[in-house]
C-alpha cells in the first residue's frame, strides 16, 4: 500500500503543529526571579560564591562587596557560566 505524497505532507505539518506545541514552555510555571529570554538575562543570585542564578532584575547590588577568591561553587573561577535554557535561568558547567 502506497501512501500518497499529499498524506504524507499533510501528516508531517500536523505533526510538527503537535510538537511544537508540546515543547512551548508555560511562562507561567517558571517563577519570575528565574525567567529569562536571553543568556544576558541571567546572572548569580549572590554577590560571593554564588550557587544558583536569577534574572538580573532580582540580582544583588554588588557595588562595594569584596569577595575571596576561592574556589567554592560552580559559578567561582568560572567552572560554570549563567544561561537562559527553555526560558529559565540555569548554569551552564563549562569544566
Amino acid at each position: 500500500m502506497k501512501i500518497q505524497y499529499k498524506q504524507l505532507l499533510i501528516f508531517i505539518l500536523i505533526t510538527m503543529i503537535f510538537v511544537s506545541a508540546c515543547t512551548k514552555i508555560n511562562k507561567g510555571s517558571i517563577p519570575p526571579e528565574k525567567y529569562c529570554e536571553k543568556d544576558t538575562d541571567c546572572v548569580p543570585n549572590k554577590c560571593c560564591h554564588a550557587e544558583d542564578v536569577v534574572n538580573i532584575k532580582y540580582a544583588p547590588n554588588c557595588n562595594g562587596v569584596g569577595c575571596t577568591k576561592d574556589c567554592r561553587t560552580i559559578l567561582d573561577c568560572r567552572f560554570g557560566t549563567p544561561i537562559c535554557r527553555y526560558n529559565q535561568c540555569t548554569i551552564k558547567r563549562l569544566k
